[in-house]
């Protein structure tokens, strides 16, 4: 089968437009916060360093030294992708896969977006799964 230059040039199209696809907290993000960091930074009674990690807009919390969880287009300089880049976190249970991580930076270059909006009270504990659905 002969490729012609204008189906070449659909399929680089269809690609480039998946990559470049917006993620957001809910579908891509969450999941994975759910299942590498939540059970320290959001599932108990009190966040382990004060961090709670369920919300997107929790993640906006300013840290010591004038560090922020995450910095919406700079994935550099958001603590949530240095820890983890340095092996640092998660401190127990299966490590965040150079995949996952790839996502959070992209989602955070993207400018850390959300699905909807997050309600303004979150009681202490696991979600609730009808605020996981989008």
């Amino acid at each position: 089968m002969k490729l012609t230059p204008a189906v070449l040039l659909c399929s680089f199209a269809l690609t480039a437009h998946a990559s470049d696809e917006a993620l957001t907290f809910e579908k891509d993000v969450r999941p994975i916060v759910k299942e590498h960091c939540t059970h320290c930074h959001g599932e108990e009674e009190k966040p382990k360093g004060g961090v709670d990690l369920r919300l997107r807009r929790f993640m906006d919390k300013a840290l010591d030294e004038g560090k922020h969880v995450i910095i919406p287009g700079k994935p550099e300089q958001s603590e949530l992708v240095r820890l983890i880049r340095s092996g640092e976190m998660p401190e127990k249970g299966k490590k965040v896969s150079e995949a996952e991580l790839a996502i959070i930076e992209k989602w955070i270059q993207q400018g850390a977006k959300t699905a909807k909006t997050e309600p303004l009270v979150l009681a202490p504990g696991p979600m609730i799964l009808s605020l996981i659905h989008i």
